[in-house]
């Protein structure tokens, strides 16, 4: 057959006239427009039209710039298994894992030692630390075993944190507030920490009306920015 601008349907058959194939141009085709068919310089399979697709032949590209290219890669999925994307109702930018901030949070028992004023070493009831990058923020609760020295009296101890300090380390930098109360006893806790150390010097006063020993509570939050190595 002869190829010509003008016919509006053709058919092919081969000696065996129940195969044939039909071409006709969509009658949903705008008025006046030309679409070409172009057929590759080797071999075609034309399959029927298909939503599945092979993950190593799927690929999209930038409409101003095709050099930019996103691939899909299913390899990962277990055998027999189908996985479902929900996008959420938002615009955004896909985030990978390692784009991720560098988190950790756990407990950790911290040691002491120059202990003044107190006839033991402070109970740890509790203590956590939370860390995002290099900014640690550590919650601590004490139980704080004091001598009875007649108030107002000051103690100290020294209890280290999880991380070093930054050398750059300074007090402004320094976040430390907290209670200290037990019965008619009171006071504040406060603290200094030395540059490039991982411990915290803690002191707090003792505001007792009478000079009566026993265990008071401190409770306090510390925040600062640890070295990295």
């Amino acid at each position: 057959m002869v190829d010509t601008p003008f016919m509006r349907e053709f058919g092919v058959r081969e000696e065996d006239t129940v195969k044939r194939v039909k071409f006709e141009i969509n009658p949903a085709q705008p008025v006046n427009t030309e679409v070409k068919l172009t057929l590759p310089a080797n071999d075609l399979t034309i399959s029927p039209a298909s939503s599945v697709f092979q993950d190593d032949e799927f690929t999209i590209q930038d409409n101003l710039d095709q050099t930019k290219q996103l691939k899909f890669e299913t390899g990962g999925i277990s055998s027999g298994n189908t996985r479902t994307l929900i996008s959420p109702n938002l615009n955004g930018t896909i985030a990978l894992t390692s784009q991720l901030p560098d988190i950790e949070q756990a407990d950790f028992v911290p040691t002491f030692s120059n202990n003044s004023r107190l006839t033991a070493n402070p109970t740890v009831v509790k203590a956590y630390y939370k860390r995002i990058e290099e900014e640690v923020e550590c919650t601590v609760q004490l139980t704080i075993p004091y001598d009875g020295t007649a108030a107002p009296a000051i103690w100290d101890t020294q209890m280290t944190l999880p991380f070093a300090f930054s050398s750059t380390q300074t007090v402004n930098k320094l976040v430390c507030h907290g209670t200290f109360n037990s019965g008619t006893a009171g006071g504040i806790v406060n603290g200094v920490i030395p540059n490039g150390q991982p411990f915290f010097a803690l002191n707090g006063v003792f505001m007792s009306v009478s000079a009566n020993a026993g265990n008071y509570d401190a409770f306090f939050t510390v925040k600062y920015f640890r070295t990295v190595s």
